[in-house]
C-alpha cells in the first residue's frame, strides 16, 4: 500500500492518446480537469493521467474522449519545467491505479458501460 494515493473525478480535456516509450512499453495518456472551489472562487485543476503498460492496450481508448467524465486513483507527482518563454510551471501527474468511467458524452461509442460497470484493466 501506497501512502502517496490520490482519487479525482473529472472530465477529459481531449482524447486520450497511446504512444509506446523507447522500451517499447504502451503508455496511455490523458489530462482531466478537476474543478475545486464554488461560485466566484471556482477553479480548475489540471492533471496529466498516465496509464503503463498492458492496462494501456485494449479497448479502454475507445471509451476515453474528450468531455467524458472519469474517476482516477493512483500516485500523485509534481514536474517543475521552465517554458520557453522563461516562466516556471508545474504539472501535476497521476499514475493510474484504478480508472472508472463515471458518464460519458455525445461522442462515446454506443456500447459505453455504466458507471457501474466493471472495466478490466489487466
Amino acid at each position: 500500500m501506497s501512502l502517496n494515493t490520490c482519487a479525482f473525478v473529472g472530465r477529459l480535456g481531449g482524447d486520450a492518446e497511446i504512444r509506446s516509450t523507447k522500451s517499447d512499453t504502451k503508455l496511455l495518456t490523458f489530462s482531466i480537469a478537476v474543478d475545486t472551489g464554488f461560485g466566484n472562487s471556482k477553479k480548475t485543476m489540471w492533471i496529466r493521467c498516465n496509464l503503463w503498460g498492458k492496462r494501456a492496450e485494449g479497448k479502454l481508448s475507445d471509451y476515453l474522449k474528450r468531455g467524458t467524465t472519469v474517476g482516477v486513483s493512483g500516485s500523485l507527482s509534481v514536474s517543475e519545467w521552465t517554458a520557453q518563454d522563461g516562466t516556471a510551471r508545474t504539472t501535476l501527474e497521476l499514475n493510474i491505479a484504478d480508472i472508472a468511467l463515471c458518464g460519458g458524452n455525445n461522442n462515446s461509442p454506443s456500447s459505453e458501460p455504466s458507471y457501474e460497470d466493471d472495466i478490466p484493466l489487466d
